[in-house]
């Protein structure tokens, strides 16, 4: 029950996802004021989405986001996005299993780039996707 639980969840955020990069891009870029500027990134297009089993680390090619939307499952300790050869993340965050939310929704003020999906956990999924900017 809690299996079909998770996959439903992951399903929604992936057609919402999907929803908010194609259908409604433009709606949601002006609502939440990302629309083009200077200082900002701006949703412009394209999007990226995504489920794993923890622990795995995998190359997935540049990408640029604006926004990110992101379940994870009671087993995920730790979630990032990431460049590789950097010390930093483009985005992380500790999972339900160190005590963090299950569920994310973000706009980043500045667009970020990655190229690796970081998760660490013990029989966790992550899934979700980003939007914006594309690759």
């Amino acid at each position: 029950m809690r299996r079909q639980a998770t996959i439903g969840a992951l399903l929604l955020i992936t057609v919402g996802v999907v929803l908010g990069a194609t259908v409604f891009r433009t709606d949601i870029a002006q609502a939440t004021g990302m629309t083009r500027s200077v200082n900002q990134g701006g949703v412009t297009g394209g999007s990226y989405s995504f489920a794993t089993s923890c622990s795995n680390t995998f190359d997935i090619g540049k990408h640029v986001a604006s926004g990110l939307a992101l379940h994870l499952s009671s087993g995920v300790f730790f979630f990032a996005l990431e460049t590789a050869g950097s010390s930093s993340a483009a985005f992380s965050t500790v999972g339900p299993a160190n005590g963090g939310p299950a569920d994310i929704v973000l706009s980043f003020p500045k667009a970020v780039s990655f190229d690796r999906v970081h998760c660490v956990g013990n029989g966790g999924i992550a899934g979700g996707g980003t939007v914006g900017n594309g690759k």
